[in-house]
Parts: structure tokens; C-alpha cells; sequence
């Protein structure tokens, strides 16, 4: 059974994940952070992952996922373009915060520029936008 508690907030180009949404699962596999601004892949990798038992939280913006960095999370997927930022703006404090952590980019902008800065950054894995949801659950652990 789900439980959720959640608040997020409508933007001008629908709704924007402005503040975190937990999905959570009694028994979960992992923990999984999804920052992403764009509502119908949040409601898709949701789905995706809760369908297989994780406890999922959402978030749409740079400033909203530095709030969730002091939470324990087996792995992060992150988009590369985010209403007030870059993702990749985020990974090092991501690693910081949590060194064992899988970084995964979900992104439609993969140059060859933006792939090496993330993996330079600390980035491990990368998914095109648009994906399959067994493109996510093969990248994720075990």
C-alpha cells in the first residue's frame, strides 16, 4: 500500500515540483531522489519505480534539491535542464553529501560537452530523454 504526503505548486507552465513530493512504500528497496521539472516524467518515473517498491521523492528545482541533500538516497536521477539551473550544478554536493550514491542523468541534452562535464563532476550513468522504463530499471542497482 502507498502512503503519500506530498505538496508541490503550479507554475505558469503547469505544475513545477517548487517543494519535494515523498511516495513511500513500507518495504522499500531503495531510496530514490527524481529532480526533474517536468511534471509527466515525474509522474512516469514515479510509477516506474514504485510499481517496483521504492520509496521515490520528487523534485523540480536546483534550490528544492540542495534542501533534500541531508536525506539518505541510494540513487539520484537528474535531469540536465531545471528552471533555475543546471542538474549538473548539483552533483557535487550530491556526492558530498552522499559518496556511495548513483547519479544518474535523465536528459534530451547529452552533447558530448554536457556528458563529460557530469562524469567529470561525478555523474555515473546517462538515459535519453525519451526512455524506456527498462532503460531506468536496468540502471538502477541489483
Amino acid at each position: 500500500m502507498q502512503n503519500k504526503s506530498y505538496s508541490c505548486s503550479a507554475g505558469s507552465a503547469g505544475t513545477k515540483y517548487a517543494k519535494s513530493i515523498l511516495f513511500t512504500h513500507k518495504n522499500c528497496e531503495m531510496h530514490i531522489l527524481v529532480v526533474d521539472d517536468e511534471h509527466e516524467i515525474c509522474i512516469l518515473l514515479r510509477k516506474i519505480l514504485c510499481d517496483e517498491g521504492h520509496d521515490v521523492t520528487i523534485s523540480g528545482t536546483v534550490h528544492n534539491c540542495r534542501s533534500l541533500l541531508d536525506r539518505k538516497f541510494d540513487v539520484v536521477l537528474l535531469d540536465q535542464k531545471l528552471p533555475d539551473g543546471k542538474g549538473n550544478e548539483l552533483i557535487p554536493g550530491i556526492r558530498a553529501a552522499n559518496p556511495e550514491v548513483l547519479i544518474i542523468i535523465i536528459s534530451a541534452i547529452n552533447t558530448p560537452e554536457e556528458i563529460t562535464e557530469a562524469k567529470e563532476l561525478g555523474a555515473d550513468l546517462f538515459v535519453d530523454k525519451p526512455f524506456r522504463s527498462s532503460e531506468i530499471l536496468s540502471a538502477l542497482p541489483g
